[in-house]
């Protein structure tokens, strides 16, 4: 029997311990045999020189504290033969045994057993009677992982008992449930590969440190710690034309006309312009052909927005003159809802007023002559005068 339990014991031994035991508390069940030597002193039927092996059967309860460390229980039912003609007899072993798992990487693999504890043991041929003897045990296993939950163990051990100072062996195989930890099963790590990287070298080239490649850059130039747009120049926010370190008015409004400051120019004179705008007989319905004038007039006031302009609407001589003011009033309010609403100048900056004929720069006696004073002027004054 006893080499039978050593064959099971190397063939388990033979598995490669390739699983983490994860555990904060287990359980075994083992078995296995137990030889008890002879010594020098004989103290009596039950442990005397008379044992010959005996069936092991254990049960252990098991605490880790540590990775690495456990306290254990273990209490051990053995059932040895009597050599010389005593019988079966009842014995039990009972310690609490430190454990020290060597592989700091898991809770299982090799471990030593250190305990102390006692036999407990009845003389049934002798009419009962319960007595027992202390005992120290050591011994040598080894443990792996079958899954999440369970894994297997093997150990040699031996014990000294204070009594018949013997000194037993014992060969145990069991099973043990792992309760708490992660409750994963291990599985091996698959090697990283390590990719070779090959670094090129940027060659393009950018002199003035501004993020923008020379081959690209449209203002190579550009001075130190100036933010640039993506053509590589400075920045423009309001894009009146003087970068952004040299704008004293940043927020200039677009279209008008700045000096080198970034500053919108102020109109410090009243302008008089006449337009090229013609109107037929009696009618105030601008023709197609002459709004160009008027465009440059817009224009004109997008560039200068401090400005405000009166439109004029001047008319012959020809006809009663209340009705001339009625139709000169009707041809300048004709040209300011062109310039308010084709070319969006803000309303409260254009005004329209009729003059009817009293203000003639050619002879109403002709025709050459009405045809030119039936006209629109724009009188153009700065809104705040504004030295630069």
């Amino acid at each position: 029997m006893k080499k039978q339990w050593l064959g099971v014991a190397l063939l388990a031994s033979s598995m490669s311990l390739t699983a983490q035991v994860d555990r904060d508390v287990y359980f075994s069940i083992l078995g296995g045999v137990q030889d008890f030597h002879s010594s020098s002193e004989d103290n009596g039927p039950i442990l005397s020189n008379s044992l010959d092996e005996s069936d092991a059967i254990a049960a252990e309860l098991g605490f880790m504290f540590t990775r690495n460390s456990a306290l254990q229980l273990s209490y051990t039912k053995l059932n040895p033969d009597d050599a010389i003609g005593f019988g079966d007899e009842d014995l039990i072993m009972q310690s609490i045994d430190y454990m020290y798992y060597f592989n700091s990487e898991t809770s299982g693999g090799p471990y030593v057993r250190l305990g102390v504890g006692k036999y407990v043991f009845e003389d049934e041929t002798a009419g009962g009677g319960w007595d027992e003897s202390d005992v120290v045990r050591a011994g040598l296993g080894f443990e792996d992982q079958l899954n999440s939950v369970f894994s297997w163990r093997g150990e040699i051990g031996a014990i000294r008992d204070d009594t018949t100072k013997r000194l037993d062996t014992q060969l145990l195989l069991g099973l043990t449930m792992n309760f708490g930890g992660s409750g994963s099963d291990a599985k091996p790590v698959a090697p990283v590969a390590v990719v070779a990287t090959q670094v090129t070298k940027n060659t393009r080239a950018d002199s003035d440190n501004d993020g923008v490649f020379d081959d690209v850059d449209q203002c190579p130039a550009t001075a130190a710690g100036v933010v640039v747009d993506p053509r590589g120049c400075e920045l423009d926010s309001d894009g009146d034309g003087v970068p952004n370190s040299k704008d004293a008015c940043a927020t200039t409004p677009a279209g008008a006309k700045v000096d080198s400051k970034g500053c919108r120019l102020m109109l410090e004179e009243t302008v008089r312009m006449t337009l090229d705008v013609k109107f037929e007989l009696n009618s105030s319905k601008l023709q197609s052909t002459h709004k160009d004038d008027i465009k440059r007039l817009a224009d004109f006031m997008t560039q200068y927005p401090d400005t405000n302009v009166v439109v004029e609407g001047h008319s012959d001589s020809v006809g009663k003159d209340s009705y001339n003011l009625w139709l000169s009033q009707k041809r300048a309010q004709s040209v300011a809802d062109e310039l308010i609403n084709t070319y969006g100048v803000a309303s409260d900056r254009v005004k329209a007023k009729g003059v009817g004929e009293t203000q003639p720069i050619a002879d109403n006696n002709t025709a050459a002559g009405r045809a030119k004073n039936r006209r629109v002027e724009a009188v153009i004054e700065a809104k705040v005068v504004k030295a630069q």
